[in-house]
């Protein structure tokens, strides 16, 4: 299941994450919700 979050992060770190992950082919959401996971939050873990 996914929900709309909306976050408040620096320009410069907004313009870096979205040419980061358009470089590597995947959605910014995607991008975060990774780096999320790999810093292990997951939910239920």
């Amino acid at each position: 299941m996914t929900t709309k979050l909306t976050l408040n992060i620096d320009k410069d770190i907004i313009e870096y994450a979205r040419s980061y992950a358009k470089e590597n082919n995947v959605s910014l959401s995607k991008l975060i919700s990774k780096f999320i996971e790999v810093m292990g939050v997951r939910f239920g873990e």
